[in-house]
This record gives structure tokens, sequence and C-alpha cells, in this order.
């Protein structure tokens, strides 16, 4: 018999999720409650799969997080669409799909590396966006965070915000159990949670804080207008370059 899905335990949505003798359309249904929409599986995976997910957000208590984060992870994209009715499909064209009968963690873009040095990086940060006179995101994050990798498909797949990107040096900062970095984030005023982003100058001052949570549309999309007012509010002013 099929069963498994993404767990709740008590009231916590830590990210764990499993699945024995699981087809797509099995998935689709387990997930269609919490997410409170119909969920239509649209990958035309055929057979079943077994899968485990291990915990990646131990004080979740949002269960659309849990299963974004879950299904980045196994390798499919979740999308609300509207058809006749709001619904959100399993769409695995962006992501490598499950492999049938192996219980295996599935490779996703990961944009945060924990064994990067983010001093070093922002020095190096610094002479580009001096030599480029461009303002300086940092985006702290983990690859165990869905919003976290949410937020960064959503800036490098939405043209015009992958656009307004170009007008800044962008770092990610790993933020993990396995590396907080907290002596390089202790520069900063504290989190609020993760994401979290940083604008500095050019040359390393900071100018913004911000939590991208402002930037939520829904329980699994980022709103771009609202990512794109903010980079535009701090991006440099090109106009008067060579006037001084």
């Amino acid at each position: 018999m099929p069963g498994g899905g993404v767990f709740e335990k008590g009231d916590i949505f830590d990210g764990e999720a499993a699945g024995r003798n699981v087809s797509m359309r099995f998935l689709a249904q387990q997930l269609s409650p919490d997410l409170g929409r119909p969920v239509m599986d649209h990958t035309n995976l055929p057979g079943t799969y077994d899968f485990h997910v291990l915990p990646f957000a131990p004080s979740n208590h949002k269960a659309p997080l849990a299963i974004k984060g879950a299904m980045e992870r196994l390798g499919l994209h979740l999308e609300s669409t509207v058809a006749p009715v709001e619904e959100i499909v399993i769409d695995s064209v962006r992501r490598p799909t499950l492999t049938s009968t192996v219980p295996t963690q599935h490779p996703v873009v990961r944009p945060f590396d924990p064994t990067r040095n983010p001093s070093q990086d922002l020095l190096t940060g610094i002479k580009e966006a001096k030599l480029q006179y461009k303002n300086i995101l940092l985006d702290v994050g983990g690859n165990w965070c869905g919003w976290c990798l949410l937020l960064d498909r959503s800036m490098h797949d939405e043209a015009e915000v992958h656009a307004r990107l170009d007008h800044f040096i962008v770092l990610h900062i790993n933020y993990s159990a396995q590396n907080e970095n907290k002596h390089f984030l202790a520069r900063y005023p504290r989190p609020s949670g993760y994401p979290f982003w940083y604008v500095l100058s050019p040359e390393g001052r900071l100018l913004a804080a911000k939590s991208p949570e402002s930037f939520q549309m829904t329980d699994d999309a980022y709103d771009k207008s609202k990512i794109d007012a903010f980079l535009d509010r701090w991006r440099t002013d090109l106009s008067h370059v060579g006037g001084k």
C-alpha cells in the first residue's frame, strides 16, 4: 500500500517528508489538504517511488513552507495556477525528477555554501562594487530554507528582477546548523528570520536591513513588484558618474 507525505509533529512542520510506493498522483492528493487547494500532477512521471527528506526547519509552524521546501529538495517544482479553480501544479521541468524506487535526496540549486568565507567574499565584493559603482546585496539564508530557495529562484527566473540585480554585487551568506557565520553576521542588525537582506554601500557601509517576508504574496510565492520596488529603492544612481 502507498503511504507518506510531509509530516506534522504536533504543531511543528519541520520539513521531513517520506513516501513508500508513492505515485505522483498520490503525492499530489496528500499535499492538497495542507496547502488548502487542489494539487495536480503535471509531471507525467510513471510508476511509484520511495523517498525520504530529512527535517530542515526545526521550528517551522507553517505547512506550506515545509511542503515547499520538501518538494524543492525532492526536485519538484510547485506552481500556483488558475484553471477553472485556483490550484497548485506539480511541474518537474525545472528540477531533477525522482528516481523510481530509490530512497534518495535529490540535488537542487544550492546557492548557500557553508564552506565559503563571507569576510573574504565581502572584501572581494567591495573591490568590485567600487569599480562598478554598485551597492552590495547580502542575501542571508540556507539551503535548508524553502523560502530562501524560492526567493533565489525568483531573483533569477524573473527577467525583470534579474535585470535589477545587475545593479548590485550579490553575495550569498550561509546560515545553517553546519555554519552559522556568527562572527560575520554579528556586525549587522540581528535577522528577524530567513532569508534576510542587507544592502551595503560600495564601501561596505550598511544602508538597509530587510526581511523579504514582506515581499511574500501567498503561502508559496513572492510578489515580484515588491522585490522590484525594493531593488529600485537601493540601486546606485549612475546618472552623475563621471561628473564629479
